[in-house]
């Protein structure tokens, strides 16, 4: 079997798919379970065009590291409340649309395989919104990007940042009417291993899954909650980071190996515009019921991203922070990607356990991990909220 890239550093990203022209690559799931582009030998002509593209073998021309910083979130309540951290997509995705442009992002289909899909008006934007933790299949997105920028429609691309490298690779120019967003990635986890937590949870409830959401907000987007809706009314929640599929993502034990070498984790952004969670060392002095919330972090990347944050800033609430604050909030940005050193054993017990047994062995959240989640960030306001708090609660007594 021939491959575009060596298996550990491909990204999964399917632009080989879309610019071969003899249609002879296709996307399969490893035995991980992460997407890999395979070349059918026979008809391969050795173009070289598949090669060209990869964003693991050749990395685009970036901004240098020259961005604006901000902390901000988006003031339509309802969007912001809907998303991971601040909105600020939304708000991107709202300047595209009413310009009568299209969306792209990732989003679950009906069988809830993540795919990148297009989306043309407000009401499918929520499919798009909010973090989702594995791996997407873009096969057949950058030609419709292409064909969408070449008849003059306004786009707007959202993705991890090897996904952002590969559709200007694939691009090769600059569009006008094009904006690309991207986030401070953590990694992918394993696709096959999220279907078999799907597949477990259905027959431990006894029913079909009608939702899925990985960081909804109830206790705050601090400390959010993976959420399962089941046909029967029943509801599967749990604090992401310990949840059946989170506890090993936080560990970097379900995550794709070259997620482990990442060479676009660093302070150089190939995008207009890079979102994350605000993770700088002021967070804990904003207001307590802003931070419950959700308040993100903006990176503007470029001059036409720029252009854009003018005319779309009204629609925020934002404070500039210096680049050093915002690069030293995350490793992220600093070139520190890792994958747990006990993956390979994870991945072995995986694929050679019976998965309850494996769930077994694996899943064991301790009642101190529950409390330390429960009661992180009690601390996280200022001593007249914590005390007027605490009067209230004994008048009630």
């Amino acid at each position: 079997m021939q491959y575009v890239c060596p298996r550990d550093v491909c990204v999964g990203c399917a632009v080989c798919i879309d610019i071969c022209p003899m249609k002879c690559i296709s996307m399969q799931f490893d035995q991980e379970g992460f997407l890999i582009s395979v070349i059918d030998e026979k008809n391969c002509i050795d173009c070289g065009q598949c090669l060209r593209v990869c964003p693991s073998l050749k990395t685009p021309i970036g901004n240098n590291g020259d961005f604006e910083g901000y902390m901000c979130w988006n003031r339509d309540t309802i969007a912001r409340i809907n998303s991971s951290s601040g909105g600020v997509f939304s708000c991107l995705a709202d300047y595209i649309l009413e310009r009568s442009g299209n969306v792209y992002g990732a989003a679950f289909n009906e069988n809830f395989n993540l795919i990148h899909m297009q989306i043309y008006s407000e009401e499918s934007l929520p499919c798009l919104r909010g973090s989702k933790y594995i791996g997407s299949n873009l096969s057949g997105i950058y030609i419709k990007v292409k064909s969408d920028l070449e008849n003059g429609k306004y786009v707007l691309f959202s993705g991890t940042p090897c996904q952002n490298a590969a559709l200007k690779n694939y691009l090769s120019n600059d569009y006008e009417h094009l904006l690309t967003c991207d986030f401070l990635c953590h990694g992918v986890g394993s696709t096959r291993y999220f279907n078999d937590c799907l597949i477990y949870l259905e027959k431990k409830y006894g029913s079909n899954i009608i939702s899925i959401l990985f960081r909804g907000k109830q206790h705050g987007y601090l400390k959010p909650t993976f959420e399962i809706r089941f046909a029967n009314g029943k509801i599967y929640k749990e604090y992401y980071f310990l949840s059946i599929f989170g506890y090993f993502f936080r560990d970097k034990l379900c995550n794709r190996e070259s997620c482990g070498s990442c060479k676009y984790a660093t302070v150089e952004r190939f995008s207009d515009f890079t979102m994350a969670d605000y993770g700088c060392s002021d967070k804990l002095e904003q207001p307590l019921r802003e931070i419950k919330k959700g308040i993100s972090t903006l990176l503007v990347n470029t001059e036409k991203g720029r252009k854009v944050f003018e005319q779309v800033k009204n629609n925020l609430v934002y404070v500039e922070r210096a680049k050093d604050i915002v690069i030293s909030s995350s490793p992220y940005l600093q070139m520190q990607t890792s994958i747990s050193k006990d993956r390979r054993m994870f991945f072995y017990d995986y694929l050679t356990l019976d998965f309850e047994e494996f769930i077994k062995k694996y899943y064991s959240v301790s009642k101190k991990e529950k409390r330390k989640m429960k009661y992180s960030g009690k601390w996280n306001e200022s001593p007249v909220q914590f005390l007027y708090k605490v009067f209230h609660k004994i008048c009630k007594l």
